[in-house]
């Protein structure tokens, strides 16, 4: 699981492994002019699905389109990748992370 955001080169989430298991990557936080963050996810096996979203308070959250979430200044916001196993009867694996921009650059806010 990856993100990245301005013109940086994409990062890794950190302590991220594709061997976790439903785990809760924290918070990173983003400077303050930070408007968008991408979140890419690959799966191991072709047949397996990750479908990343935006937790809204609903079951199946917000969906998001080609990885791009929209984040504000002081806002923290929660990303969620659903990875379903080529084996659909298998249980999904959720992954979370939450992404806070700094109010401004001066501080850890």
């Amino acid at each position: 699981m990856t993100y990245q955001y301005g013109d940086k080169q994409p990062e890794a989430v950190p302590g991220y492994s594709s061997a976790d298991e439903d785990k809760d990557y924290g918070t990173i936080t983003l400077p303050s002019d930070t408007k968008s963050v991408t979140v890419g996810a690959t799966t191991q096996h072709e047949k397996a699905n990750a479908v990343i979203t935006i937790d809204d308070g609903t079951p199946e959250g917000k969906p998001v389109t080609n990885g791009v979430v929209a984040v504000s200044r002081g806002a923290e916001t929660v990303v969620k990748v659903t990875v379903t196993p080529e084996d659909t009867t298998a249980k999904p694996n959720v992954y979370t992370v939450a992404f806070k921009v700094k109010r401004s650059d001066c501080s850890d806010e």
